[in-house]
């Protein structure tokens, strides 16, 4: 046999063989332990779920430090997932979603990493990996969408009034202001929609945002889900219990300078949100069409019929490596079958531990650093397919 012809025959045996799964939209990340979790999407929408864990390693001690609160956001993981079907089922397309799996007695991913953290180093790794996870799915999201996109930071409460608390970062006292108040740069740049009052389709005021006829909380009570901010409730009144937002929404939005992504903290009742399947999928679908027309509404974005490639048209078209077993001293690692496609990789342990990530430039990965003789978990993730390999260092 030809000697080119051989190694081509192994190289296109191996890599079918090696190739464990082709995903139609959305694969799922671990982070290290599995504590941190991100589900890979290809919408202009970001979740994350700080509070919902229910993992209590006993490597982690109970959090003490700084007056901890320890409250779960019980079943706020569920309705996530109960959002992001039914984004599927609207689209074809899913969400990224960022999920801390850690009972918030352990970890709080919506604090600072002293205080979240509690100077713990499975809980500083747990910590750093949740950002980092919801930094790299807001830049896929931001590149493929030209900064359109919307970020959710999802929570519960159980305050005393049963309504949806959005927290843009400002406080009630300041929701209490007068319109042209909120309008002033000033409390412009407190917020975390600070990069769409200053650019959105209809030229929309802050306030206007905030609580007029097509902010957020107004078409969430329009579906009868009561909302403040909104035009039915504009402000909370004094003494009434409201969550303005915390650290994710401090800095994963426009609130921080140079940032572009807007975005909100959700908290959500629990009886007709959270407390049940039927009511979680109930709201899933009703927050993701509310969700669809915001950003059609304000920043003209049409994910009505993302399309995305079926199995079948992926596999005409599949991605490759090579070599595959790669020699220890080898950083560089060819890619096909991506085409022109803006893609990028992550490598991982079989245990789920993220090794390194990075964009794949020219269809060739080059990896920062010399890899141990072992078997890793290569993930290919470009916005028509996620791909993994099991890749062999020898």
């Amino acid at each position: 046999m030809n000697n080119n012809l051989y190694f081509t025959t192994i190289f296109a045996l191996t890599a079918m063989l090696l190739q464990t799964k082709v995903l139609s939209a959305q694969e799922t990340i671990y982070g290290t332990n599995n504590y941190i979790e991100y589900q890979v999407g290809n919408l202009p929408i970001v979740l994350s779920v700080p509070h919902g864990g229910r993992l209590a390693p006993s490597t982690i001690p109970d959090r003490t430090c700084n007056n901890a609160e320890t409250v779960t956001d019980i079943n706020t993981i569920e309705l996530a997932k109960s959002i992001s079907n039914a984004l599927y089922e609207l689209t074809g397309c899913y969400p990224s979603i960022v999920i801390c799996n850690l009972r918030r007695s352990k970890i709080d991913c919506n604090r600072n990493i002293e205080d979240g953290a509690c100077g713990n180093e499975e809980a500083i790794t747990a910590w750093k990996e949740f950002n980092s996870f919801i930094e790299q799915a807001q830049t896929k999201a931001q590149e493929n969408f030209k900064g359109n996109i919307f970020f959710v930071d999802l929570h519960g409460h159980a305050h005393a009034i049963p309504r949806i608390e959005l927290g843009y970062l400002l406080y009630g006292s300041e929701l209490r202001l007068p319109d042209d108040t909120l309008n002033k740069t000033k409390y412009i740049n407190y917020s975390s929609i600070k990069d769409l009052a200053k650019k959105n389709q209809n030229n929309l005021s802050h306030a206007e945002l905030l609580r007029g006829e097509l902010s957020l909380g107004t078409l969430l009570g329009e579906m009868d889900y009561p909302t403040v901010p909104s035009q039915q409730i504009p402000y909370p009144e004094i003494g009434e219990g409201y969550f303005n937002g915390g650290y994710n929404v401090a800095n994963h939005t426009s609130y921080l300078s140079g940032n572009k992504v807007n975005g909100v903290q959700m908290e959500c009742y629990y009886a007709g949100i959270r407390d049940t399947e039927a009511n979680r999928n109930k709201f899933g679908v009703a927050f993701a069409e509310i969700l669809i027309e915001y950003l059609s509404i304000h920043r003209n974005v049409d994910v009505s019929n993302c399309n995305t490639l079926s199995k079948k048209e992926i596999a005409q078209e599949p991605i490759n490596i090579y070599p595959n077993p790669v020699k220890r001293a080898e950083r560089n690692l060819f890619i096909s079958g991506i085409e022109n496609l803006q893609s990028s990789y992550f490598l991982y342990t079989v245990a789920g531990k993220i090794i390194e990530f990075g964009e794949i430039d020219n269809n060739l990965i080059h990896f920062k650093n010399e890899l141990n003789e072992h078997l890793y978990t290569l993930s290919i993730q470009n916005p028509n397919a996620s791909t993994s390999f099991k890749l062999i260092v020898e």
